[in-house]
């Protein structure tokens, strides 16, 4: 039976089972006819229509985008909505993208608001893929206007602007991005072969994996990663499946992330932060592993374990371990000339606090004619906020 009345002719001319529900308000079936008005007379090639889908109405009255397809050059920027795209980030956002369009083709669909105009005519308005759309036009095929693939999100009234900020913000909110975790699972049980034929060694990325599962109730899939590769956050080589392990070096790896699994199991939960894990990786790699600077294997166990005692002096004085860069060097080269004044009968260089009074790790309180007279490699500490 046709829900539809003389109200709305677009909808009238759907199939039955295209018809939206009775209970859909008329506010909604109004947009509705509005849209099916601009779309059913468009042509392409030779005055043929252009086609769009249509999802049947379910009974939770969930409203389904309409799919068709449109020029590059009947997309607009929604003014004032869209983010800025002008500033550092977004240029080398688009680049990336254009880089993964020439290699991989364009593969998108744009999600757009449906904007009529009163010449009868109508603007697709980008809600959500403005810079895929700045990428067509960079590219040669900008000059011949080829279509792309649509999604029209009709329930939105364009004139609504609240609305249409909501759901712009919403659905470039909420897309999940691909973990590193991700990455490593896909590189150790996918194929072998990449997608320009190149081959891809899956046993590193394999024994990524299996450690990434066997610390997963303490560490990071990123902390993990980190103590094989020593970086921070970017981790480009396991992303790109170009990771190779220094395999003469596994054995420094693993005791990393048994330093790891010792100072969670001897420090509260709240005093050893994700920032510090990164620089820790970072720092022992550049300072003990790499290069000209590696020590001998046993003897990497040993500054492992002076470093647990800074690390638990530290944290008994600060209550958590150093977050920010300028802490995290104090305490770093605490570490280093406490080693290397060992020889000497001291076990590390003497630490002021820079505050209200000065005392040291040792509780002795100084005066500030106390701290000019100290050793001149004697380190200067500013608290962070986290302290």
């Amino acid at each position: 039976m046709n829900n539809a009345t003389a109200d709305y002719p677009a909808i009238d001319r759907l199939p039955d089972y295209l018809q939206p529900n009775s209970n859909v308000s008329n506010d909604r079936k109004e947009i509705l006819d509005k849209t099916l008005e601009c779309l059913e007379n468009r042509t392409w090639f030779e005055d043929n229509k252009i086609p769009f889908l249509m999802t049947p109405p379910n009974e939770s009255n969930i409203p389904f985008s309409i799919s068709t397809r449109a020029r590059i050059s009947e997309f607009e920027v929604f003014k004032n909505l869209n983010r800025k795209k002008d500033g550092d980030s977004s240029i080398n956002h688009k680049k990336k993208l254009k880089d993964s369009v020439e290699d991989f083709g364009f593969c998108d669909t744009i999600k757009v608001f449906l904007k009529p105009n009163d010449d009868g005519t109508f603007t697709f308005l980008i809600a959500e893929g403005q810079h895929r759309i700045d990428v067509l036009k960079m590219l040669d095929i900008a000059e011949e206007d080829y279509y792309v693939n649509v999604d029209v999100l009709w329930w939105h009234d364009s004139e609504n602007w609240r609305d249409c900020l909501d759901t712009i913000t919403t659905i470039n909110r909420i897309m999940m991005k691909w973990a590193l975790e991700d990455y490593v699972d896909s590189y150790a049980e996918g194929n072998s072969r990449d997608l320009k034929g190149g081959v891809v060694n899956k046993t590193p990325y394999i024994d990524l994996q299996q450690q990434i599962k066997s610390y997963s109730k303490i560490l990071t899939a990123p902390i993990v990663v980190g103590a094989f590769t020593g970086e921070l956050t970017q981790h480009k080589t396991v992303r790109e499946g170009t990771y190779e392990p220094d395999y003469n070096k596994y054995g420094y790896y693993f005791k990393v992330l048994g330093f790891f699994e010792d100072i969670f199991k001897s420090h509260p939960k709240d005093q050893i932060g994700i920032a510090a894990l990164r620089r820790f990786n970072l720092y022992i790699h550049e300072w003990l592993i790499k290069g000209d600077c590696q020590i001998e294997l046993h003897k990497f166990d040993k500054a492992l374990q002076s470093l647990r005692i800074v690390v638990k002096e530290w944290c008994d004085e600060f209550h958590i371990a150093p977050q920010d860069n300028v802490n995290f060097n104090l305490m770093w080269k605490a570490f280093l000339n406490g080693n290397k004044n060992k020889r000497n009968g001291r076990t590390r260089t003497p630490i002021v606090i820079k505050g209200q009074s000065y005392q040291d790790w040792n509780g002795i309180p100084r005066t500030g004619q106390d701290k000019m007279a100290l050793p001149k490699n004697s380190l200067i500490l500013v608290k962070s906020k986290a302290a």
